[in-house]
């Protein structure tokens, strides 16, 4: 039975309410925070606190290994993230506006796919 990214990625994350900032500390926490970034026109776009989601902010907590992630594990209907296959947070039209730092950790075994520009975020 495949692995629920959002129920599993939410015990790798950790919000901070003053600094708006999301810490992630696991593979299935940075996969489930891609997939909810980017499905602002799915859900409303809002956080919470009336912060606009591609507004928030993302530390990295640890070194993150995604190649524990399978495509089996996939919980978005148009495979945003399987395999470690990775669709950029924010695109041209939604950019991601926050801050992301690494805290000099690593992200490794991650593919990233674009029919545009092409990164992580």
């Amino acid at each position: 039975m495949p692995i629920d990214i959002k129920t599993r990625g939410l015990t790798e994350l950790e919000y901070n309410p003053t600094t708006k900032t999301y810490t992630v500390k696991g593979p299935y926490g940075l996969a489930y925070l891609q997939q909810w970034m980017n499905r602002g026109e799915e859900e409303q776009p809002i956080y919470e606190d009336g912060t606009d989601r591609m507004a928030l902010n993302i530390k990295l907590g640890d070194n993150i290994d995604m190649s524990v992630l399978s495509p089996n594990q996939s919980t978005s209907a148009d495979g945003t993230y399987k395999a470690g296959i990775w669709k950029p947070i924010g695109d041209n039209s939604t950019p991601y506006t926050g801050t992301f730092d690494g805290q000099g950790k690593v992200i490794s075994n991650l593919s990233v796919v674009s029919t545009g520009a092409a990164g992580l975020i």
